[in-house]
Parts: C-alpha cells; sequence; structure tokens
C-alpha cells in the first residue's frame, strides 16, 4: 500500500510541476535557513560544554558597588583562593586561578624572531585539573608545575618553529622573562571563552614586581578564580556562607561595598556581560532571535504548501470523489495525501543541502562564521535539516490532508462542490501571516541598520577619526616617550601626540578616590568612579572641550638628561620628564561635578580629588585637586550610560601606565604620516613592524554583534519575502486560471484590461494591506523593546516602517501583476472556444 502511495504521490508531483518547483523551491529554502541558523546556535550554546565536569565548574565574580557607582567583574583578588580552599574543604575539589597582565599583547622573542601577542595568560599548577584541555604534546599534569614552563597553542608552535618539536624551546616576554615550553595544546573544534596563544605557569611571575603588589592585596581584583565542585556537594551552600567570607578577611572599609558572587560556566558565555571579561561573550539574545527567524522562514515555507493544496482542492475532487466510491476510507485518502506532503519535503531536503554546498562560502565571508563551514554536514546537522524537513511536510500536509478527504463523493458526482467559506478563510490567514511575518523581518532590518549606524557615527564627544592608535606596553620608546613625541611632531602633517593606560571608547578601569562628600563638607569619603591614566596633550589630541579651568600643562622642555638618553634603550622609566602638576592635578568631567554636588563646573575647580594610596605611590606625595572640568564624552560603549570619570596624569609615576600611543594625523595625509611614523618607530622600537590601527575602526568593532543581527535579518527578511511571494505567485496563477472564462466574457463585454486586472488584484492586495497593518503595531512593539536595551538609540522612525510597507506592497503587487496583466491581454474569443 506505502509504495503504492508513493507512485501516485509521485506521478500527481509530475504532473503539476509548476506546483510542485514552487513547493520545493519554498520547502528548501525555509530548510537551508533553518539548517543555517541552528549551525549557528547550536555553536553559541556548545561553548564550555565540552570539559569533562563543566557541571560542576563555578566563576566567582566580583561587585564593587557605592552609590550605583563601581565595577562589576569576573575577577577577584589573588589571597582569595587560599581562603576559599580552607572555607570549604568539603564543597570544594579543585581550585585554580587566571592571570593576564593587563596590556593590549606581549613581546615574545622566539626562535629568533620578534612577534605580540594578546593571549598570554598564566595559570596555577592544577588548572588542567579544572579545565580538561587536550595536549597534543607533552603532560596535562606536569605542564604547568614549574616555574617558567608554558604550554603554547598548535597555531603558535607551528608558527614559531614550523615543523620542529616545540618542546623544550624556550619563549622570552618583554625582553625579560624566559619560558620553556612544557605542552602544546591540541586544535579542537570545541568553542570555550578559555582562548589560550601561551598559557604560563603562576610561579613564571613570583619574582615579578607585580605579583608583589597583588600577592597579600585584596582590595585589588586581578585574577580569575575558577573551582571544580567534589562529587554531591551542593553549591548553595557555597553561595550562603559567601557573605561570611568576605566579612572574615577583606578590610571592613571594602566590604561595605563589596560583594562576592558565584557564576556557573555554562552560562559565562551567553549570560555574562560583565567587565574585564577573559573573551568576547555572546549574547542569549541573539540566540533566542535566530531561533525565532529559523523557526519562522520554516512556518512562511510551511504556509505555501498549505494555501497552495487547499486551494487547488477542486482540481482532486474528481479524483477523491472516485476513490470514496470504490471504498476509500477517509483515513487512507489522509495517508496518501500526507505520504505526497513527505515525498515533497524530501525532494526540498535534497535541494536544501545542494543550496547549503552552493551558498555556504558566500555565508562564511557575509558573516564571519566560519563555524558554518566545520558542522554543517556533520550527522546532527544533517539530522536537523532531515527533522525539520519531515516535520514541516507533515505538519503543513495535515491540514490539507483533512480537508480533502472531508470531500463527500455525492456532492463531488453531482457538481455541488465548491471550495467553503472556511477553507478561504483559512487561507486568507495564511496568506496574511506570511506577509505580516515578512514586514516585520524588514522592518527589523532598517530599524537594525539605522541603530549601527547611530551607534558607529554619534557624537561622541571627542574627535575619533584621523586617529591612529600604536599599543606600545613597556616598549623601549616608551622609556624616551617624551623625545620620541617631540620628533613625531616635527612632521607637520602631525597634529598631536598623546598616550593612555586604556583604549577611549573602551575603557572600564575603576580607581578609587577620596573626594569630598556630596555637600561639600571638609571631610573626604572613598569613592569608586572610573577614570583613566593619560599623558598631556591627551585633551588637545582627542579633542576635548574645556569647560572650566585648564587642561594638563604640557608646555615645558625636555631635560638635558631626558635627552641624553633619546636613544638609550637601557634608560629607566624614571627618566621621563614629569610636570608640575604630578600628583597634584585631575581633571574631571561634567557628570562628575553633578555627581559631586556642584552647581556649575567652575565651582569644582581646586577642590580635593585624592587618588588612594596604593603601596606603589606610598612614598608619594598626594595632594591631587580639581584643575578642569570637560564636557562629557563616552569613555565607555554606547551601552552604557554616561557616568562620572576622570582624567589622571600618569607619567612620572616610577613606571609606564600608558599603553597605547595616539597619533592625529591631519585628513588627507594619511599615508605619508604613517610612512614617517614607522621610520621614527625604528629609532626607538625593536626591529619589529610597526603596527597601528584607527581609533574610529575599533570603536566601530564594539558593534559586531548588532552589525551581525542586521546582516542576517536582512538576508533572512528577503529569503522569507521570497519565499511568501512564491505562494503569492502561486495562488494568483492559480485563480487567474479558475477565472479564464470570466475574463474572457468580462473582455468580450468592453471590460478594459485595467479594470480585469483590479478585479484580480484586489483580494490579494487588501490581504497585504491588512498585513501591513498589523505588522506596524508588531513591529514597533517589538522594536521599540530591543531598542530600549541601549543607553543611547534612534527613535523609532515611522518613515521606516512607511518604507517597510511600501516594499512589501510594491513585491506583492508586482508579483501578482505578471499573472492578471497577462491575463487580461488575453483574446476573448480564443478564452472562450477554450473553455
Amino acid at each position: 500500500m506505502l509504495k503504492n502511495y508513493i507512485i501516485i504521490a509521485w506521478r500527481n508531483l509530475y504532473n503539476q510541476k509548476v506546483y510542485s518547483i514552487i513547493n520545493v523551491l519554498g520547502l528548501a529554502l525555509g530548510i537551508a535557513c533553518f539548517t543555517v541558523l541552528h549551525t549557528m546556535i547550536r555553536y553559541e550554546m556548545r561553548y564550555d560544554l565540552s570539559f569533562k565536569n563543566y557541571e560542576g565548574i563555578y566563576r566567582i565574580t566580583s561587585n564593587v558597588i557605592k552609590d550605583r557607582i563601581g565595577i562589576k567583574t569576573p575577577r577577584s583578588a589573588y589571597p582569595l583562593a587560599d581562603k576559599m580552599r580552607k572555607s570549604f574543604p568539603e564543597d570544594i575539589a579543585h581550585l585554580s586561578r587566571l592571570f593576564k597582565l593587563n596590556l593590549p599583547f606581549q613581546n615574545v622573542w622566539a626562535n629568533g624572531r620578534n612577534y605580540h601577542e594578546k593571549l598570554v595568560f598564566y595559570a596555577d599548577s592544577n588548572f588542567l585539573e579544572v579545565f580538561d584541555m587536550p595536549l597534543s604534546a607533552g603532560s596535562s599534569k606536569t605542564a604547568l608545575t614549574k616555574p617558567n614552563s608554558a604550554i603554547v597553542s598548535s597555531k603558535i608552535a607551528k608558527r614559531y618553529f614550523q615543523e620542529t618539536s616545540p618542546i623544550g624551546q624556550k619563549l622570552i616576554l618583554r625582553n625579560e622573562d624566559t619560558l620553556t615550553i612544557t605542552g602544546v595544546f591540541a586544535d579542537t573544534d570545541n568553542p570555550s571563552h578559555l582562548k589560550f596563544d601561551i598559557l604560563a605557569s603562576f610561579s613564571s611571575i613570583y619574582d615579578l614586581p607585580i605579583f608583589a603588589r597583588i600577592n597579600k592585596n585584596w582590595t585589588s581584583l586581578p585574577v580569575w578564580t575558577y573551582f571544580l565542585l567534589k562529587e554531591g556537594a551542593d553549591i548553595k551552600n557555597i553561595e550562603a556562607n559567601l557573605p561570611k567570607v568576605v566579612k572574615t578577611y577583606y578590610d571592613s572599609t571594602f566590604s561595605a561595598y563589596y560583594e562576592m558572587g558565584i557564576q556557573p560556566l555554562k552560562d559565562i558565555h551567553l549570560r555574562s556581560n560583565l567587565d574585564y571579561e577573559v573573551s568576547e561573550n555572546g549574547d542569549y539574545r541573539y540566540v533566542y532571535i535566530f531561533w525565532g527567524l529559523s523557526l519562522i522562514v520554516l512556518v512562511v515555507a510551511g504556509i505555501n504548501y498549505m494555501n497552495l493544496a487547499t486551494a487547488r482542492s477542486s482540481l482532486r475532487a474528481k479524483e477523491i470523489g472516485v476513490r470514496k466510491a470504490l471504498g476509500a476510507a477517509r483515513g487512507e485518502l489522509m495517508k496518501q495525501f500526507l505520504c505526497e506532503s513527505m515525498l515533497l519535503s524530501l525532494l526540498a531536503i535534497f535541494v536544501a543541502l545542494i543550496l547549503l554546498e552552493w551558498v555556504l562560502p558566500s555565508i562564511n565571508n557575509l558573516f564571519e562564521y566560519k563555524v558554518i563551514e566545520v558542522y554543517v554536514m556533520d550527522f546532527e546537522i544533517l539530522a536537523a535539516a532531515l527533522c525539520s524537513g519531515l516535520a514541516v511536510g507533515f505538519l503543513a500536509g495535515l491540514y490539507p490532508a483533512y480537508y480533502l478527504s472531508s470531500m463527500e463523493a455525492t456532492d463531488i458526482f453531482k457538481g455541488n462542490f465548491v471550495l467553503s467559506v472556511h477553507s478561504k478563510g483559512f487561507r486568507k490567514v495564511l496568506v496574511v501571516v506570511q506577509f505580516v511575518i515578512s514586514f516585520c523581518l524588514l522592518a527589523t532590518t532598517f530599524v537594525c541598520i539605522n541603530q549601527l549606524q547611530f551607534l558607529k557615527h554619534t557624537k561622541l564627544g571627542y574627535d575619533k577619526d584621523q586617529v591612529v592608535i600604536v599599543p606600545a606596553p613597556y616598549a623601549p620608546l616608551m622609556r624616551q616617550y617624551e623625545c620620541f613625541k617631540a620628533d613625531l611632531l616635527e612632521y607637520p602633517d602631525i597634529l598631536g601626540v598623546t598616550s593612555m593606560g586604556e583604549l577611549i571608547g573602551n575603557n572600564r578601569d575603576i580607581f578609587a578616590f577620596q573626594v569630598p562628600s556630596c555637600k561639600r563638607s571638609d571631610s573626604l569619603e572613598m569613592q569608586f568612579h572610573h577614570a583613566m591614566m593619560v599623558r598631556p596633550d591627551f585633551e588637545k589630541t582627542m579633542g576635548l572641550k574645556l569647560l572650566a579651568g585648564r587642561f594638563f600643562n604640557s608646555d615645558y622642555p625636555l631635560t638635558e638628561r631626558s635627552k641624553n638618553n633619546c636613544l638609550t634603550k637601557n634608560s629607566s622609566w624614571a627618566d621621563s620628564t614629569t610636570t608640575d602638576d604630578e600628583f597634584k592635578a585631575i581633571i574631571v568631567n561634567r557628570e562628575m561635578t553633578k555627581y559631586l554636588g556642584y552647581k556649575t563646573p567652575q565651582e569644582a575647580i581646586g577642590r580635593p580629588f585624592l587618588l588612594i594610596k596604593s603601596k606603589l605611590y606610598s612614598q608619594m606625595p598626594h595632594q591631587e585637586r580639581i584643575i578642569g572640568v570637560v564636557e562629557d564624552f563616552h569613555f565607555m560603549p554606547l551601552y552604557d550610560q554616561m557616568k562620572p570619570f576622570a582624567l589622571v596624569l600618569s607619567s612620572g609615576r616610577g613606571k609606564n601606565y600608558t599603553y597605547y600611543l595616539a597619533i592625529r594625523i591631519k585628513k588627507g595625509h594619511t599615508e605619508a604620516a604613517l610612512d614617517y611614523v614607522s621610520q621614527i618607530w625604528a629609532n626607538y622600537s625593536e626591529p619589529k613592524a610597526f603596527e597601528y590601527f584607527f581609533l574610529s575602526e575599533k570603536l566601530n568593532s564594539q558593534y559586531i554583534k548588532e552589525q551581525r543581527l542586521s546582516e542576517i535579518t536582512a538576508y533572512f527578511s528577503m529569503i522569507a519575502i521570497l519565499i511568501a511571494c512564491l505562494g503569492l505567485w502561486g495562488l494568483s496563477s492559480f485563480v487567474v486560471a479558475r477565472k479564464r472564462k470570466e475574463i474572457g466574457i468580462r473582455k468580450a463585454l468592453g471590460a478594459s484590461s485595467l479594470s480585469i486586472v483590479f478585479m484580480l488584484n484586489k483580494d490579494f492586495l487588501i490581504l497585504v494591506l491588512q498585513s501591513i497593518f498589523i505588522g506596524t503595531a508588531v513591529s514597533y512593539f517589538a522594536l521599540n523593546q530591543w531598542l530600549g536595551s541601549f543607553a543611547y538609540h534612534v527613535n523609532l522612525n515611522w518613515g521606516l516602517l512607511l518604507l517597510s510597507g511600501i516594499i512589501v506592497f510594491d513585491i506583492a503587487l508586482i508579483t501578482v501583476s505578471i499573472q492578471t496583466i497577462r491575463a487580461s491581454q488575453q483574446n476573448p474569443v480564443d478564452v472562450i472556444n477554450q473553455e
């Protein structure tokens, strides 16, 4: 019987080629889109799940907040780990720390060459007992046990040593620390928020000044602390006792503002958006959006089949009548129609896989999602394509099968069978749903693009254009910074040179200050504020607007000692020229003056604003006063509201705390100026290629999630509209074919072609207009919610919704009119004779 069903189904599909092609193509597009999006979703949701004990691994988080200002970070104090072991011996099996120097990159000498590496971390010796990362060389049990040992990625091993075994090879970091390679990470396709190029043993920095500063410091939060629960242990016991740990070990002043938390490993990638993440995380909201898009496209494709199948039911009426007269039961008829639907789905799955192979390279380039190439042809993805296609085929074919099998043989043979009002109404609802979805996707695309352009082009309070950023942490030239700067400024097209500790526009540093209370009394209180270490001329180079007071003093000559040391790579950090503003001057933004309770910026000038002493500066005088107030500028991405901010002068503090050089170049002279900078760089730095990036491009790259969303919705809205129009074209073809005789008679009686086109188009276009009205309401609500997730965003533009409606309406009009105009131009005599 099944064989008979398949043969009949194949004959019907073969005899109705146009109908079959429309359905196969529509379903294939839907299945292909679902498979691509499912691949993206699957990759995002697999982060960190490859670790054997991922369900028992947690990360400690820290909140240091006072008066809603502070920091939320996944980092914690270095000495906390030992105290956690002692506090929870029955619950914690292993506890390990991860550390990274706060540098844009580290200089690495290997095999006689110099490299710049960003992903250089340090970890405790038991790190690989918490995270079972496979090694292609070396032993995970001993790789990090000895000081000055390191594990490298396979990519680094190949780049540094080609075909030579890396085990035992030496790496020199920052020209001062020598590491021995004891292991190589194996290449895997398992995504994780832990990405290392070099992972060195924590004991490698025990003799460095940085370790002395963090070893017993409870207020500094430099490390990521992970722990693995013992089997059978309850995480709730640890959570309940965290306040006790804070009270026991932290200073009472600091603990009043400090809160410790716990974060499951599996939640880090999609549900953690804290300051100083180990790596850039995803966002669960966009995963939900991708799920919605994948299902929406499948729904639109399924609607096509249901619409066309029910619309063409009258053409199957005689077949059904004969089968029922010969004794066919309703259940058998349903099986036959479902078999036809499933066969069509299998064809669509086959076409979808061909489409995927054809378009995958383009998709990878468009979305920069290389995981598609890796995963799309594996068993799980093939299973997803197969299951989604068969599910849509079954569900889409269920209603037509139910409806067609309900026809009565007597009504069919007497000629009394006509399409029911219920059937026509259901088809109209399906058409409306299709175009509501198409409209919403198109509107979402336009609004996403509008918001993305706003994020990229809104005024930030400083001039980000024509600024070249050169990462230079601990570079020799930073020891002769003033000389390097003077040489650069000799070139007429270089308009300004400065340096900063963090990248402006992405700064999240929090400093502790002693400032007057909001009542502006003589007493000082501790406050946490966002701040940045800078050098003189920062305000001029970045184009900040001064509201009151003055900028840092930069009008001073180079000392004779500094001149003599300009090209001496062995000079110390203390050789840098200092100014009278050292340890005496602070510049704040307008928001800070409001927060401190000053009515005008001028009132803040001269007020104390002391940087709280640390061991690093313990012997240095602190007499900081507010010397200037600048207009608010966005020192963080536009996801965040404007907050109080301070600029702290860094030069002369005994060490280089500005890691990025900023060079403003005259517009139209960029290439020649960069050649000049490269030449000067070679005089001061190692024999390493001059590396730089443009500030504007770096800031725009912060919004990659929004850019990816706008691209994905753009392409998938076009596909949804294409699928909807395929269905509309099929329905209009069917309606025109059914009304050929009516059209001929109307033409014979003098009806114009325009009136006939209007008659045939009217019903379809009314449905499309209804879709636009419904889609406008849905889009307005949903897009307002999405825009509300940004601290700064565009207002929802009604013009974009109107444009979406016009585009959808015009496409639908063109699709329907292709059939109706052709029908209206036929000779009525030929039509009547054929009938």
